[in-house]
C-alpha cells in the first residue's frame, strides 16, 4: 500500500480536484432542471406516499421473513431474542437504502434522448 504521509498527499489532491468538478457538476445539474414540473408535486405525493408504504412492508415482510435463517448453529434462544430485536432497525436501514439517491443521473438521463444525441446512429 503506501505510506500514511503519501496516502494524505493523494486525499488533498483528490479533495482538491473535487472541489472544482462539484461546481462542475452542480452547475450543469441546474442548467437542466426544468422547475416546472414542481407545480405537479401536489398531486404526485399520494402515489410517492402509497409507493414508499408498499415498499417499506415488503422490506419488513421480507425481514420477518428472514429471521429464522439468521441464527447461530445452535440456535440459541440469545440470538433468537436478538435477531427479533434488531428487525425493525434492519428493516429501516433496507428501506433507506432503496430510496433513490441518483438525482444527477436522474436529471441529466433524459437530456441526450431529448436532444436526439444519436440521431446519427
Amino acid at each position: 500500500v503506501g505510506s500514511p504521509h503519501f496516502m494524505e498527499e493523494i486525499e488533498t489532491i483528490i479533495g482538491g480536484v473535487w472541489i472544482f468538478g462539484q461546481i462542475i457538476l452542480f452547475s450543469m445539474l441546474g442548467s437542466k432542471t426544468d422547475v416546472s414540473v414542481f407545480a405537479q408535486f401536489v398531486s404526485v405525493v399520494p402515489l410517492m406516499i402509497v409507493g414508499l408504504s408498499m415498499r417499506f412492508l415488503g422490506v419488513v415482510l421480507a425481514t420477518y421473513g428472514t429471521l429464522r435463517f439468521r441464527v447461530c448453529d445452535g440456535c440459541c434462544e440469545a440470538c433468537v431474542k436478538a435477531n427479533t430485536d434488531a428487525a425493525m432497525y434492519d428493516a429501516g436501514f433496507c428501506f433507506l437504502s432503496t430510496l433513490p439517491r441518483a438525482t444527477i443521473q436522474g436529471a441529466l438521463g433524459p437530456v441526450p434522448m431529448s436532444q436526439r444525441f444519436f440521431k446519427n446512429d
